[in-house]
């Protein structure tokens, strides 16, 4: 195989040096003279343009895409906040595209999602392999409609997660090139000699008797059992006063109590979708949508079933890259909302990965608002997830 990855790390103060040290870091270990590009995440709590110019102070020019986080996973078994970590993917027989594009609600999703498919594919020069995708779910876009116009437009599975900025819900950064981009989503495709496979799970139960979201358009839902639909938490949590939970973000709530709904009723799978914004009528603004109609439970998690997605979403990994075959890397995209499930032992997720992959192999990600894992047309809930983790392998 001709994929050679080298990847760094680096913690500290000031963004601009530990920018340069994530980067040198990559660099070293890449071993190859030709790096495509780079995949990058970063604390939130960094100044993005400072740490993207000493990335790029390094790079001098080699395209990268990558996204602001709520955690970074490095090394395996390593679970860090305030740090950057830069994955360089190279190799001589490797062809690669990246394209922006800018969100905004009113857009016409399919026609944006052909768009930057058709831009991909022209700038390889055939159909991709593979694409990463990093993108702002406050956008007030429906993220599982992109993503699936851009799998169709280009042929190939799409991999990545929803930017995040540490539990604040104010503003996500993207990275693309050498620049700090937010309400957009980034994309970089592959194609060569390498091989991949990827897998995602949520772990996430439903909990009370299902509702009726009775009103609904977009990311919006205005009225379950045609009642405000902040009313479903307040029922649950015996809040009579709905106004408690405009002292801060529902977000920070909904990552631990997300809405769960079945794309069909016979769907065994709920799709997870988290509420970042109470309105002043109180209906909710989410991550992507929830049709009208559709029944729509409270879900909760602990940290076994957690684990247990975990084992599942690696596993459908390595079937998909072939179980004989060991990876170079294990790229984990995980929703923030996840950690409350383990408690003080953030690196617990890491670990299974890691065992699940039955060696020691690197494992680097970042945790998200949402995970992508599209490896085909599925379904909604095989794109775009809440409190779920993805797991792509590349060899």
């Amino acid at each position: 195989m001709s994929l050679k990855i080298g990847i760094g790390f680096s913690d500290g103060k000031d963004a601009y040096a530990v920018g340069v040290n994530a980067c040198q870091d990559a660099l070293r270990k890449v071993e190859t003279d030709r790096p495509l590009f780079g995949l990058v995440f970063v604390a939130s709590s960094y100044d993005h343009k400072k740490t993207i110019e000493g990335i790029q102070s390094v790079l001098k020019g080699v395209p990268l895409v990558g996204a602001s986080s709520a955690g970074e996973i490095v090394h395996g078994s390593i679970v860090n906040k305030n740090s950057v970590i830069v994955v360089l993917l190279g190799g001589e027989d490797l062809f690669f595209a990246t394209c922006s594009e800018e969100l905004e609600e009113s857009l016409s999703l399919e026609t944006v999602g052909k768009k930057i498919g058709e831009r991909l594919v022209r700038e390889i020069g055939a159909k991709p392999d593979l694409s990463f995708m990093f993108t702002d779910v406050m956008s007030g876009v429906e993220q599982h409609k992109l993503v699936a116009d851009v799998l169709e437009s280009t042929g190939a599975p799409v991999f990545g997660g929803g930017s995040a900025d540490g539990f604040d819900f104010k503003r996500t950064f993207q990275y693309f090139k050498d620049k700090v981009i937010f309400k957009s989503a980034v994309f970089a495709s592959i194609k060569g000699d390498f091989k991949f496979g990827m897998g995602t799970g949520h772990g996430m139960l439903p909990v009370g008797m299902p509702r009726v979201v009775t009103k609904s358009e977009g990311v919006h839902v205005y009225n379950i059992d045609n009642k405000p639909a902040v009313s479903l938490y307040g029922e649950y949590f015996g809040y009579k006063d709905l106004q408690r939970f405009t002292t801060e973000p529902i977000g920070k709530l909904s990552l631990s109590y997300p809405l769960g709904y079945r794309w069909d009723i016979g769907d065994k799978n709920m799709i997870i979708r988290a509420p970042l914004f109470l309105k002043s009528n109180g209906s909710l603004v989410c991550t992507d949508n929830i049709p009208e109609g559709s029944d729509v439970q409270i879900m909760i998690s602990d940290r076994e079933e957690a684990l247990r997605s975990v084992r599942e979403a690696t596993q459908k990994a390595r079937i998909m890259l072939g179980e004989e075959e060991k990876p170079a890397i294990a790229i984990v995209i995980s929703s923030a909302g996840r950690q409350y499930s383990y408690g003080s032992n953030l690196d617990d997720e890491v670990k299974e990965v890691e065992k699940g992959l039955g060696s020691r192999i690197p494992v680097v990600g970042f945790y998200s608002y949402g995970s992508i894992c599209a490896p085909n047309k599925q379904g909604p809930e095989s794109v775009f997830q809440d409190n779920s983790v993805s797991v792509c392998l590349l060899k």
